[in-house]
């Protein structure tokens, strides 16, 4: 019957009722319906077909298309032969008989697999069949061949460039259509021929390809590749011309309630408490306010005010990457203390919540129903008494609901950052731009500090700064299996070599002679021949400019190269697992040269 091979299907798969009412466009009561048997539908009805829709783009998100097809017996994999197959497999009343060819490998273990199908394999894929070379298409898309290179191999991808992931899809639409091969397209992304436009171009490329994973990653360490903690616009602080009240209303309302806020703040000081989970447009869909938003942010940070903000995960992925290129450029100054809020994804919210705190001064509070509108109110509230009790409530909030997102260390904090590094302990990849300090011999070190360093008591202090990484290093590689990963373009390699402190938040430039280089390379590799838990490989292409990685399950530091230095050092978990993936992603396709198997 057909509840009994709902069942069994969604058991193959490894899926749910939610998964599969994602992918359907409903809750997933009505899935638990038909799983159950208290819905039985007629096999022609929209229902079945919308439930066979859905089974095969998760199949074909989760790269399981060729166990959903031994499974109902479909002679191919296209849309159209699977969601015929599919139905006529449900409403088959003889047994169920399946025995998988091979052993099904767990959602939680298939992240190599995984990775085949992700946006830089689909675009190779789309540009061999059309013919595209890198140089042709970054001219139609008026970029460098090199980010076209990029995107190609997975390092980069256009999803937070709203222009560039637009106009990719039809250039491939249009290329397809004038080249007459339209329907050898459409067989890549999986569709019928007459359902084939650039939206399905763009479905296949970006929502059915396996970068789930990694987006976050690549959005985060563009942002921290790019920061330039110059770049908010100058702003002369004025007294603003907003009328005072003890409330405003909607969008405008409170874009005047944030500015009379951060004025006050950045003139008096102290500590400002932030958390909001209504949508971020009021902040981010006016250029103008936004970086007016910025400047103010800005100055306060520089009048020493000390911020906690507890971010709001359960955001889209356009808020998400907003926040983060709105954030991160105040993160450099040391003076953010930012939190995560703890909670499990949840359906949209029917209730907002808004209170931006500036202690034993002022504070801005809404609380409304996610439709209100421009009808939406926020008290600003100055009462002392009333404060304090808020000031206790934003602090329970944080305590009870929040967790740690990162600590920023800069370069006048460097004592700071060598004495609370966490001793790494578990798997890592270094994507590193020079070659690791940890393998440097302690002789060639001394000896380079030596004749850029004159006093004797600087010298030895940075020469144990040096070695507790390295002693680090070495101890983690005794138990756990560790990748650095070196990139180097053919403009890098025949540049002028200089040492990287930037492990040590170091400004301390010294550059290798040419048989000091050499050395330090060939210890590295006689290290990674000798070490069996150490790989050591080259990348031909420089993902990121101004930053080095290392990631680990549990914790990953991210290293500002450029002045001015800094650390950024994450533990949530999503966003840990995402960078851990996205470099794991990129030592795959790194050269194993001097990797020991």
């Amino acid at each position: 019957m057909l509840s009994e091979r709902i069942t069994v299907l969604f058991s193959i798969l490894q899926c749910t009722n939610t998964d599969i009412a994602r992918y359907a466009g409903c809750s997933s009561g009505n899935i638990s319906k038909l799983k159950s048997g208290n819905r039985i539908p007629d096999r022609t009805s929209r229902t079945i077909g919308v439930l066979a829709d859905a089974v095969y783009r998760y199949a074909d998100s989760e790269n399981m298309l060729d166990v959903l097809c031994e499974t109902i017996g479909s002679a191919d994999s296209t849309h159209e032969c699977v969601v015929t197959s599919l139905t006529d497999w449900l409403y088959d009343t003889g047994d169920i008989a399946y025995h998988p060819s091979g052993k099904i490998i767990p959602k939680s273990k298939k992240i190599r697999r995984i990775k085949r199908q992700n946006f830089g394999e689909r675009l190779d894929r789309a540009m061999v069949l059309l013919d595209l070379s890198n140089s042709q298409l970054a001219l139609l898309l008026s970029v460098d061949p090199s980010l076209v290179s990029r995107y190609r191999s997975g390092i980069y991808s256009p999803h937070d460039n709203k222009q560039l992931y637009d106009k990719l899809s039809n250039i491939l639409y249009e290329r397809a259509e004038k080249n007459g091969c339209l329907s050898d397209l459409a067989g890549l992304c999986r569709v019928r021929t007459e359902d084939l436009n650039a939206d399905a171009v763009s479905y296949w490329l970006y929502e059915a390809s396996a970068e789930d994973s990694t987006t976050l990653a690549k959005v985060l360490l563009r942002s921290l590749d790019d920061l330039d903690p110059g770049s908010v616009p100058a702003f002369k602080l004025e007294a603003p011309s907003i009328t005072v009240s003890p409330y405003y209303c909607g969008t405008e309302g409170l874009r005047q309630a944030v500015v009379r806020f951060l004025y006050e703040a950045a003139n008096t000081g102290g500590e400002l408490m932030l958390y909001s989970d209504e949508p971020m447009e009021w902040m981010t869909s006016d250029r103008g306010f936004f970086a007016l938003w910025a400047a103010l942010m800005l100055e306060c940070v520089k009048n020493r005010v000390r911020i906690k903000i507890i971010h709001n995960v359960n955001r889209g992925s356009d808020e998400m990457i907003d926040a983060v290129k709105g954030w991160l450029p105040l993160y450099v100054s040391g003076m953010i203390e930012p939190y995560i809020l703890m909670r499990p994804a949840t359906p949209p919210s029917t209730l907002f919540h808004t209170m931006f705190l500036h202690a034993g001064n002022a504070c801005i509070r809404g609380f409304f129903p996610s439709g209100a509108g421009d009808e939406r109110r926020y008290e600003y509230i100055t009462d002392k008494g009333y404060l304090g009790s808020l000031e206790q409530e934003f602090g329970m909030f944080l305590s009870s609901s929040a967790s740690p997102f990162l600590k920023t260390y800069t370069a006048a904090m460097q004592d700071e950052y060598i004495s609370s590094r966490t001793p790494a302990k578990g798997e890592a990849i270094y994507l590193l731009t020079e070659l690791p300090l940890f393998t440097m011999p302690h002789d060639m070190l001394e000896e380079m500090l030596s004749r850029e360093i004159p006093d004797k008591k600087a010298r030895e202090k940075t020469l144990d700064r040096c070695c507790e990484i390295g002693n680090d290093f070495m101890r983690n590689i005794k138990k756990h299996n560790v990748s650095i990963i070196l990139c180097q373009s053919e403009e890098t390699e025949t540049n002028e070599k200089y040492v990287d402190f930037s492990p040590v938040l170091s400004d301390l430039s010294v550059r290798y002679t040419e048989a000091e280089y050499d050395a330090h390379l060939n210890n590295t590799i006689e290290l990674a021949k000798k070490i069996k838990n150490l790989s050591f490989k080259t990348l031909s292409t420089v993902p990121f400019n101004d930053i080095e990685i290392i990631a680990m399950k549990e914790v990953v530091s991210v290293i500002r190269t450029n002045r001015p230095h800094a650390a950024f050092v994450f533990e949530h978990p999503e966003l840990t697992n995402s960078v851990y993936d996205y470099l794991q992603m990129l030592s795959d396709s790194a050269s194993l040269e001097y990797c020991v198997l």
